[in-house]
């Protein structure tokens, strides 16, 4: 393919033309490395490898500024990259991003993790939910909450210490108090005998 026209365009890119008819869109660098300018003939596979060399070094300089603005997974690289770049040079960013020690899953899902035990006082069920859905792998969200899980049933008795206790005076508090807990992630038998204890006992053990 003939080039016969390069215009650069919005975003520093330069538009690679053929006639009237665009056949690359390219960051400066790849255009300068190859040599690419008008009157130079270029095949169109050649052309397709440099469209993703290109889709490859403006991904990974996205996912480097998406990485300086906060801690994210591998997931969450590719999905925020692809729409912009294609999903292949979004992975190869993650990949790169990875070796680089910018991403990893493990240290995202700890980080996580930990808050929703430690600030949100969910349990497993509801962590490893809300793990997976910000794109950790549940092979990963499970080792961690396995790491990481307090004792559920004395998890259960602190927050019984505290302002959902006082909901347990009336048949509506203990329905409201017992949902709430099952949200948090906490299973019904041990969600059951703690409040089963605390009611017998008073709240002078807790």
């Amino acid at each position: 393919m003939l080039i016969t026209k390069i215009d650069r365009v919005k975003g520093g890119l330069l538009a690679i033309m053929c006639g009237d008819e665009q056949v690359a869109l390219l960051d400066r660098k790849t255009v300068e490395e190859h040599d690419i300018g008008v009157g130079v003939s270029v095949p169109e596979s050649v052309l397709a490898e440099l469209q993703f060399e290109s889709d490859c070094r403006r991904a990974l300089t996205a996912g480097l500024y998406l990485v300086a603005r906060k801690e994210v997974c591998r997931s969450q690289v590719i999905n925020k990259l692809a729409p912009n770049y294609g999903h292949e040079a979004a992975e190869a960013a993650a990949d790169e991003l990875e070796k680089l020690g910018f991403v990893n899953d493990r240290r995202y899902a700890e980080m996580l993790a930990a808050i929703y035990f430690e600030d949100r006082h969910f349990y497993t069920r509801r962590v490893m939910l809300e793990l997976t859905h910000k794109g950790v792998s549940r092979e990963i969200a499970h080792e961690i909450c396995e790491e990481l899980a307090p004792d559920e049933e004395q998890a259960i008795k602190e927050l019984l210490s505290g302002r959902l206790g006082r909901d347990l005076s009336s048949d509506t508090g203990k329905r409201r108090v017992y949902s709430s807990l099952e949200r948090y992630g906490y299973s019904s038998y041990t969600i059951r005998s703690v409040m089963r204890q605390y009611l017998d006992n008073g709240d002078d053990d807790y």
